[in-house]
This record gives C-alpha cells, sequence and structure tokens, in this order.
C-alpha cells in the first residue's frame, strides 16, 4: 500500500511482470480477515454540504464501518466548532453493529447559529481491542453564510399560493417580507396604472416577488425601477398565473430584458380569455432538478444529502404551468417537467449585477397539503436566499475556494482566490499572495498563477496530517485590498494497520496472471522448497540481437567490381573507343 499517486492497483505490476516473461510466486502469510476477530471503528464517506445558511438545517451522513464488536451499542457524536478552536458536541445517534460487520448510515441535523467557516467531526469513542484509533473520527468544513433580508412580494391571483409563500418565508427571522396583494376584478383595473412608490420603491428591498401580475398592474416607470434594482444588485423572480410571463403583457415592459425567457408579441392574454394551451402547460405534473450548474442548485436542495431525486418523486404534483416559448442565452434550466418532452419549470439567469428566476408554477402549496411542508420552506426560502446573493462567500472583499476539504496524505490541494464583486468595479490589477499554514504551525509561499476571475494555487505538501490553513493576500500595489482563509483537513491513514488481515484471494489472483510461466500461490511451508528449486534451475537468459548481413559490402563483391571497370576499359582501348 502507498500514498497518492503511487497507490496504483496492484495487478498493474503484475500484469507488467506477465509481459516481460517473468513468473510471480506469492507467500501467505497470517489470517485472512474474520469480523469476529479484526477489531475496528471507522468514520467513513463524511457527506456535509459546503455552504448552509445561517439558523438553516445543515444536514450530516456518515457511514460507520464497525468490525469486531457485534451487538455492542455505540454512540456516534457530532462535534461543532462553536469558537475558534472550541469544539462541543450537538448531536448523537446510537450505532448497533451487525454480525457482517457491513457499514451503517448515520445521519445528523444541526441548525448552525453564527455565519462564517466551522469545522465538524462526526466520531465515536474508541474501544478497547482496535489496534488503529485514528479513524475514530472524520472532520470537514463547512461555511455558515448570512441571512437577514428584505423581501417585496407583489402578489394577484389564487390567494392559496401566495399566502402559503408568505407564511413559509415569514417563518424565517432573519426575512422581512412586504407583501402587497393586488386584485385584477374590473374594479380594481379602473384604479389602475398604480405607482410602486413610498415603501413600495423597489431598491428598498434585497429581492422582489412578483406573481400573476399583470403588466398593466403598475405603469412603465415603476416596473423600470424593479428593472433598475435588479441591474444594481436585488433579486428578481416571477412565478407562475394566468398573467405572468407573455400572457400578462411583459413582452412589451421593461422586465422584458429582466426576465430569462424570450416573450412573443402574441403572447398577451386578455381578461377573461380562457387559458391559451399554446402558453400554458396542463397538469398534473412533477417538478424535477435539470442538470443545472453552479451554486443555483442549493436552491433545490430539499431535503437530506442522499435523498436526491427521490424526495421530488415523492412530491404531490403541481397543477400546471406557464409554457416558456424560448429561452435567452445566458439563462440556465435549473427544474423541468417529468414529462416528455421535459418542459423547463425553474430558469435562472443574471441581470446586471441581479439574479433572476423564472419559476413557471404557480401551485407549490400542494406540497402543503401533502405533508410536505419542509421541502415548501426549504425552497422558497433558499430560492430567495440564492436570489439575494447571501450564498456567496464573495460578498467580501477577498475571497478562498477549496473544491474539497478533506484530503489523503500527500494529495495535491488546488484552490482559488479572488475578489468579491464590490472589489471587482476597480481596473488597478491586483496581485495575490498566498500562505499555508502547516499542522506543525510552519509557514510555506504558495505560488500563485493568475487566471479568470482571479488567482490560483496548489498546496503540493501535505504528508502530515492534520488541519491546513491557507491565507490569501490581496493587495493593489501597496494597498491591501482584503485577506481571506480557508482550512482542510488531511486525514491520518495507517498504511499498515488499516487493513492489517491477509488477503489471499488477492495474492492468488496476482500470481494467477502469470499462471502460463509457473506462477503460483503458496504457503509459507513452501517457500524453502521453491527457493531450492530456482536455484538448482536457473530460468535461461535469452537476448535477442539483431544482425544484418549484405552480399553488397565484401571483398569478392569489390574485387569483381574493379575486375568489371579493368575489363571495360581493356576493351574499349582495344576497339578504339577512346
Amino acid at each position: 500500500r502507498a500514498v497518492a499517486p503511487l497507490d496504483l492497483p496492484p495487478s498493474i505490476a503484475a500484469t507488467r511482470a506477465a509481459d516481460l516473461g517473468i513468473p510471480l510466486y506469492t507467500v501467505v502469510f497470517g489470517q485472512p480477515a474474520s469480523t469476529s476477530q479484526a477489531r475496528d471503528i471507522a468514520i467513513e464517506e463524511l457527506l456535509v454540504s459546503p455552504t448552509v445558511y445561517v439558523k438553516n438545517q445543515l444536514d450530516v451522513l456518515a457511514n460507520v464501518h464497525v468490525r469486531g464488536y457485534s451487538g455492542k451499542e455505540l454512540v456516534a457524536r457530532l462535534l461543532y466548532e462553536v469558537e475558534p478552536g472550541k469544539m462541543q458536541p450537538v448531536a448523537s445517534q446510537r450505532v448497533t453493529p451487525d454480525a457482517d460487520g457491513g457499514a451503517q448510515p448515520v445521519r445528523f441535523r444541526y441548525a448552525p447559529a453564527t455565519t462564517g467557516e466551522h469545522k465538524l467531526s462526526v466520531e465515536i469513542a474508541a474501544e478497547p481491542g482496535e489496534l488503529v484509533t485514528t479513524n475514530n473520527r472524520s472532520s470537514t468544513y463547512v461555511t455558515v453564510l448570512e441571512g437577514g433580508l428584505n423581501v417585496l412580494y407583489l402578489a394577484s391571483g389564487y390567494p392559496r399560493e401566495q399566502r402559503d409563500i408568505r407564511w413559509s418565508l415569514a417563518e424565517s427571522p432573519d426575512i422581512q417580507i412586504v407583501a402587497q396583494y393586488l386584485g385584477s376584478l374590473p374594479r380594481d383595473r379602473e384604479r389602475w396604472p398604480l405607482e410602486l412608490t413610498g415603501d413600495l420603491r423597489p431598491d428598498r428591498f434585497d429581492a422582489i416577488l412578483v406573481g400573476d401580475v399583470d403588466a398593466n398592474t403598475f405603469s412603465a416607470a415603476s416596473w423600470q425601477a424593479v428593472a433598475d434594482a435588479v441591474e444594481t444588485g436585488a433579486g428578481f423572480l416571477m412565478h407562475g398565473g394566468f398573467h405572468s410571463f407573455g400572457p400578462g403583457g411583459f413582452g412589451e415592459s421593461p422586465l422584458a430584458n429582466v426576465l430569462p425567457i424570450t416573450i412573443e408579441r402574441l403572447e398577451r392574454q386578455n381578461f377573461d380569455e380562457p387559458p391559451s394551451s399554446d402558453l400554458h402547460i396542463a397538469g398534473p405534473l412533477r417538478l424535477r432538478p435539470a442538470a443545472a450548474a453552479g451554486d443555483a442548485t442549493a436552491i433545490l436542495s430539499l431535503g437530506p444529502a442522499d435523498a436526491g431525486d427521490d424526495l421530488f418523486s415523492r412530491l404531490p404534483p403541481l397543477d400546471g404551468a406557464n409554457r416558456f416559448r424560448g429561452l435567452k442565452r445566458n439563462a440556465v434550466v435549473l427544474a423541468q417537467s417529468d414529462g416528455q418532452p421535459a418542459a423547463p419549470l425553474l430558469v435562472a439567469s443574471s441581470y446586471g449585477n441581479g439574479r433572476v428566476l423564472a419559476l413557471a408554477v404557480d401551485s407549490t402549496y400542494r406540497w402543503i397539503e401533502g405533508g410536505f411542508d419542509t421541502a415548501h420552506r426549504r425552497f422558497w426560502r433558499q430560492a430567495i436566499l440564492w436570489l439575494a446573493r447571501k450564498d456567496e462567500t464573495s460578498r467580501a472583499d477577498v475571497w478562498v475556494k477549496l473544491n474539497q476539504r478533506r484530503f489523503r496524505p500527500a494529495a495535491q490541494v488546488a484552490f482559488t482566490a479572488g475578489l468579491g464583486r464590490f472589489q471587482q468595479a476597480s481596473d488597478t490589477p491586483v496581485d495575490f499572495r498566498a500562505d499555508v499554514v502547516l499542522p506543525d504551525g510552519s509557514r510555506q509561499t504558495i505560488a500563485m498563477a493568475r487566471g479568470e476571475g482571479g488567482a490560483g494555487g496548489t498546496v503540493l505538501e501535505t504528508a502530515m496530517p492534520g488541519e491546513y490553513t491557507i491565507e490569501v493576500v490581496a493587495a493593489r500595489g501597496e494597498n491591501t485590498v482584503g485577506t481571506a482563509r480557508a482550512r482542510f483537513q488531511v486525514f491520518e491513514q495507517d498504511l499498515e494497520l488499516d487493513d492489517p488481515a491477509a488477503n489471499p484471494a488477492l495474492l492468488a489472483s496476482l500470481a494467477g496472471q502469470t499462471s502460463h510461466l509457473g506462477g503460483r500461490a503458496i504457503a509459507a511451508e513452501e517457500l524453502p522448497d521453491l527457493l531450492r528449486q530456482l536455484a538448482a534451475n536457473p530460468p535461461d537468459l535469452d537476448i535477442a540481437t539483431e544482425v544484418r548481413k549484405t552480399y553488397w559490402d565484401t571483398w569478392p563483391v569489390l574485387l569483381l567490381f574493379i575486375a568489371l571497370l579493368s575489363v571495360e576499359w581493356y576493351l574499349r582501348k582495344r576497339w578504339g573507343l577512346v
């Protein structure tokens, strides 16, 4: 066994020996693994989201592999870094190992109360008889992002959807929602267009929601104010309804440039007209995640880390959706219907500095009716937080990102660093300097290479297990723009004792790859006889050499050539030809 990048399968060496004509003899020492004899407790495959919003539930999943303690009740604990360097137990689960020693999943839930980067660990106390105890704990890091934002919700149409959206968002103490219900009856339309002024000014809000509101409800100047707010950084979401998107006349409003979909002029639908099948998709239909990219996928993380698409198949179907006739070039489909062909239901894009979502449905209240009120709350909360860019660590002046936080010894750890969006406006070039603090407290300088959107570097020296800290400083000339830090863990790995049992099947398989050359697996008692046999009958050493022999570079050929020239000269002389 070896560490990366030398941890290659042994079958590669056996194949190379067979290609070279070398027989392989394997000798087994020790006994194969037995769940009744081997004793070990290992925390494996620690799965946790790298980011979570403050006071949101954080789902932690770990696999516990127990051998030799069948029937003994063990306690797995979740430890969380409540203060720098101070780990505190926040949850626990009881684990009863099976007789076969297989892996058992252990799940925890915890709601972080403070923002920042925090360490978390899952551990089981060491038991008597364990040879290795370093694998009883597994650690990683999570970034807790701030909440706290103001939301404007302009709603019309079916009141049940609007009410449940308000309730789901109002349950988050860090979200303040200002809701304005707008009727669309003839007496209401007589007062149109309204103005977004006073407490409803769009520039006062971090995110703006519009649902089933006709474009004629507000003046063009009011919709332009919404577009301006989005361009300067506010989030915007329009959800489905009979008068949302094209049917509501937004193709000719200032929001046409904001929305991620294209709207044709003839999509306009007048009041009191039946819904057109060209503009609406009939239900029932289910919302399912699409192959989305980037941080927007966090919007659809509605359940535990291992739930996956199964949760969406259990959510109650929705009543219908608006039909998006076309998408803009910068649009990304995050969710689609389960039918064929699949129709886009949730589309994301950006407009200026703001983020935009187009949600084609208006019946997510069906999830609450079906008992999935938690999924409903998480969907709407996470959508709002994403719109308001509360998922970004780049709100700081400088940020550091790693693709993962747990590594094997000797792994190469790549990271990127960049400026927050409030620092990107300047055209002055920025220099990034990075150091890594090793577990023993020593520091090493990391070379940084410029790239698109920032700079990148690689930590090469990671042989020492423990906690590493990357510290990045960004500067314009002599002025420091900001600093950032990120931690990662190199877990301890005992190559000898992690799997101390013999593996006769593997050794026999390796020897079998050279069986045509005489290779075989033998018992330890047969080793002296094998050595005497090899000494008495050493293998023949055949060395192939290439020898070239031609008839044109020999003495007889040379003499014959000279003789022919002499005869030719004599005859020409005699015949008077010279």
